[in-house]
């Protein structure tokens, strides 16, 4: 192994506590990537300092810890450093400088998921912003939009006879300018929020853009530097921040449009915007989702990248019942598994229920237009959708039919046809299916009766 080894100067480290442990986040300016690395690992990473060989490497860590490890081990996790590009070397220049080039690998459902634009860089406008409205964070301004928060919600529950009413009203082909003008407004003064908090902790924005998560149009922005914020407290009110000025501006809205009178364009947008807020407020809670909820619930439990974690955990869990015992299961706290069945399985639930629903609308307006066309339509997009789960499980199954010495085709489109037959198959015998003919149709009396006025 090489005898020098030197950590880049330019990474950011934030020192952090969760339940009695010490942490440290690194932040990769250049990549805007996080890693987090226990005491032990950052203790070995910052000894690589280009003038410390390994085994005084060693001899520092077994000194300090009072661990030994193997030169094998700490080879290990010095190539784990430099896959990274936390080391300097020509890979890692390389490395980086296509770092926003590279695209990381995600899977058709994942894209249709989730699909980012960024916008722009907002950091001199929030340096702008944040100079007129640092006001807003005061005690005082809290107090009060806390009161308005409160009568708002009491107007809400005053007023829920009215509400149906107007919502029929209102929510016409006429109203979708003011809706659009509404939803634009609320998503975007929420994440402002969250950036003016995120600012005022020595936090920066490197960029906002819009996002299509779950089929909705978001508007977003990346607040990853709160993940340097050594306090809890802080990384909890920059996430809190966004909610909270969105129930603000719902009871602000729905007070006014009480106040004023109604009928006109101005009661109408006010009365949107409240709706928007209200509604967009309790989607953006769920945690289920990765937006406020679920970063909200990250903090709380204190478990970094919790969602890959959980299906990565439930993966495992599966895959050693069902398919072949996996030799070591990833190392976890009691909690922290309780934890990840719970999350995953009700991500799972809601997903599935998600694509049902949207999968029956789609069936149904399909098959009514078009009839079988329709219906080989729905399926084929459902075959593309869900191209990667039946490649890979197919992939699965060959492969572990090939080590039992069974033989089997190689070819996943066989099986992926051989499936499409089998639905279509199943679906022709045990689903009965009406004969639709899409043509124009005369109805004609069986008798005609003439009346004529007679005297």
């Amino acid at each position: 192994m090489d005898a020098y080894h030197k950590l880049r100067s330019d990474l950011e480290v934030s020192r952090q506590t969760h339940s009695g442990k010490t942490f440290y986040v690194i932040k990769d300016p250049v990549s805007e990537r996080f890693f987090r690395l226990r005491e032990p690992e950052y203790f070995l990473a910052e000894a690589l300092d280009g003038r410390t060989s390994t085994e005084q490497v060693l001899e520092k860590f077994e000194q300090r810890f009072g661990l030994k490890i193997t030169p094998e081990q700490l080879d290990k996790f010095i190539d784990a450093l430099r896959q990274k590009g936390f080391l300097y070397s020509k890979s890692a220049e390389y490395q980086l400088s296509r770092a926003s080039q590279v695209e990381s690998k995600r899977s058709f459902i994942d894209k249709i998921l989730y699909l980012k634009l960024k916008a722009f860089n907002p950091d001199r406008f929030l340096q702008w912003l944040y100079r007129w409205f640092k006001f807003t964070l005061s005690t005082p301004a809290v107090i009060i939009s806390s009161l308005i928060i409160v009568v708002g919600a009491l107007q809400v529950k005053a007023s829920a006879s009215l509400m149906p009413t107007n919502v029929y009203q209102i929510f016409s082909l006429s109203s979708i300018p003011l809706l659009i003008l509404s939803i634009f407004m609320v998503v975007s003064l929420h994440e402002l929020a969250h950036s003016i908090v995120c600012r005022h902790y020595g936090g920066k924005v490197s960029e906002m853009g819009f996002l299509l998560l779950y089929f909705q149009i978001c508007f977003y922005c990346n607040l990853s530097d709160s993940y340097m914020f050594e306090k809890k407290s802080q990384r909890i009110k920059t996430i809190l921040a966004g909610i909270y000025f969105q129930a603000f501006l719902g009871a602000a809205s729905l007070l006014l449009w009480r106040i004023i009178k109604t009928g006109n364009t101005v009661s109408d947008f006010l009365f949107l915007t409240a709706s928007v807020a209200i509604v967009t407020l309790l989607f953006n809670l769920n945690p289920l989702l990765k937006l406020d909820g679920y970063y909200l619930l990250v903090d709380i439990v204190e478990i970094p990248n919790l969602r890959s974690k959980a299906f990565n955990y439930l993966k495992q869990i599966l895959r050693h019942v069902f398919i072949e015992p996996v030799e070591k299961l990833a190392e976890y706290t009691r909690r922290e598994r309780n934890i990840f069945m719970v999350y995953s399985v009700l991500a799972i639930l809601y997903s599935l229920i998600l694509f049902f629903w949207i999968g029956s609308f789609l069936y149904n307006l399909l098959t009514d237009k078009w009839g079988g066309v329709g219906f080989l339509l729905f399926l084929s997009l459902m075959v593309v959708i869900f191209n990667e789960p039946i490649r890979n499980s197919f992939r699965s199954i060959t492969n572990r039919s090939e080590r039992q010495g069974v033989s089997v085709p190689k070819s996943i489109r066989f099986y992926i046809w051989m499936a499409v037959l089998a639905v279509i198959v199943a679906l022709l015998f045990l689903f009965p299916v009406d004969l639709k003919i899409n043509a124009p149709m005369t109805i004609e009396p069986l008798e005609k009766f003439t009346i004529k006025r007679t005297g």
